[in-house]
């Protein structure tokens, strides 16, 4: 079977791309990705090619291989870097993690390295189907990579490998528009029964594309966990002459949490937070280290007893 052809333009590997790229000596392929062997023969030993990384002029997409800084969230990089990683695996289909990272989502912060190559082989059936339960549909074709569909590999994630990473993908899904949430539950039906099926139906359910972060995708599954009220993601509140975006919150209990990086990034300032207690508010900072990596139970339960202090105040 022939995989549907994406939409989006593609780019042949064989292509420079068209960007302004960083001055340098070396004779590497700024213009695309390129491997550690073609480096070697440009004349760029392993030393040199770790320091250039240390610089920050260059990154390693995958194992293996590497782009120039610029061109890492170029669409057609990602494709042409898989390309390169997966060599002559004709046969293959990309999946999961790497398939995530085609549809948009940034994979390398969960793995603390390079992107990792999940490869499955496409072995037809004689029911016209191509590998393992793939439709047609589930399956597309970016330049000359076959790839699961972002709805596929939404699904894939939801039911299989670690949570935290499979709710972030799901709402960065959502929020690239590579993925509607109304085609993510119908497609529930079809996994009913299945194994993983009541972990994708609560995720499935639970995603929501305002999520700007990882950490707050996170954030949110946490919250629901711990049973609090059902937050707004991305709230609005006004302190002072000021509009200030929580990452969580609930407005009528004046209660939400915002994460440390939206502190480093300057997107809350401590007079912001100073300001919404001063009406009231009762907003929880979390690290969105600790969040990410830490056991929900234990940053949950500090939520319940700020919220249960929220309460207190407001009644008595």
């Amino acid at each position: 079977m022939d995989a549907h052809p994406d939409p989006r333009p593609t780019h042949r590997p064989d292509q420079p791309f068209d960007l302004a790229l960083p001055a340098g000596r070396s004779r590497l392929p700024l213009d695309r990705p390129f491997s550690r062997e073609e480096a070697r023969r440009a004349g760029v030993e392993r030393r040199a090619l770790e320091r250039l990384l240390e610089q920050g002029e260059l990154v390693r997409l995958m194992r293996g291989v590497y782009a120039a800084a610029a061109l890492v969230d170029v669409p057609a990089v990602r494709v042409a870097a898989v390309s390169l990683a997966a060599g002559r695996a004709e046969d293959a289909v990309v999946v999961d993690r790497t398939a995530a990272w085609l549809h948009g989502v940034d994979v390398a912060g969960w793995e603390q390295g390079p992107v990792p190559l999940d490869l499955r082989r496409r072995t037809p059936s004689p029911r016209g189907r191509s590998g393992p339960g793939w439709e047609d549909r589930d399956l597309v074709r970016r330049g000359p990579l076959v790839v699961t569909s972002a709805l596929r590999t939404a699904v894939d994630l939801g039911r299989g490998g670690p949570e935290a990473f499979a709710a972030a993908a799901l709402d960065r899904l959502l929020r690239v528009g590579a993925l509607r949430h109304t085609e993510l539950l119908a497609e529930l039906a079809r996994w009913s029964g299945r194994t993983g099926a009541v972990r994708l139906r609560e995720l499935a359910a639970g995603a929501d594309g305002r999520a700007a972060t990882a950490g707050e995708s996170v954030l949110r599954l946490g919250w629901h966990r711990a049973a609090l009220p059902t937050p707004a993601p991305g709230l609005l509140v006004r302190a002072g002459d000021r509009l200030v975006r929580l990452a969580l919150g609930v407005a009528d209990r004046q209660f939400g949490a915002v994460l440390s990086g939206q502190l480093d990034r300057g997107e809350v300032a401590t007079g912001d937070l100073a300001r919404l207690t001063d009406q009231g508010w009762r907003v929880v900072v979390l690290r969105e280290d600790r969040v990410l990596h830490e056991d929900p139970a234990l940053w949950g339960a500090h939520l319940v007893r700020e919220f249960h202090q929220q309460l207190l105040a407001q009644v008595g």
